[in-house]
């Protein structure tokens, strides 16, 4: 029953600068949420980078161009993805 009410609530996603970390998304059947867009990606040709949401068998993160986030990606409005922050790690600064 929750699936087919998301199935019915799913909106495209027609611009890439709409991507927000909170939301959570639907690419081929599977729920992932936005991570960041690649820094190392050409201007013309930007990549994004989405991980698979806790719970499901895809572990590996997923690397879309623009053009596949605009035909394959959709938003589940009205549902928003939980970020942990795990203790265990830490950024390091060189100088």
């Amino acid at each position: 029953m929750f699936e087919i009410a998301m199935m019915q609530d799913l909106k495209r996603v027609h611009d890439t600068t709409l991507l927000s970390k909170n939301k959570v998304y639907q690419i081929n059947g599977r729920l992932y949420k936005f991570l960041y867009q690649d820094p190392y990606s050409r201007i013309g040709f930007e990549q994004y980078i989405f991980e698979p949401l806790n719970g499901q068998k895809l572990r590996a993160d997923l690397k879309l161009n623009r053009n596949k986030v605009t035909r394959n990606v959709y938003e589940l409005p009205g549902i928003k993805a939980n970020s942990t922050v795990n203790q265990n790690h830490f950024q390091m600064n060189l100088f």
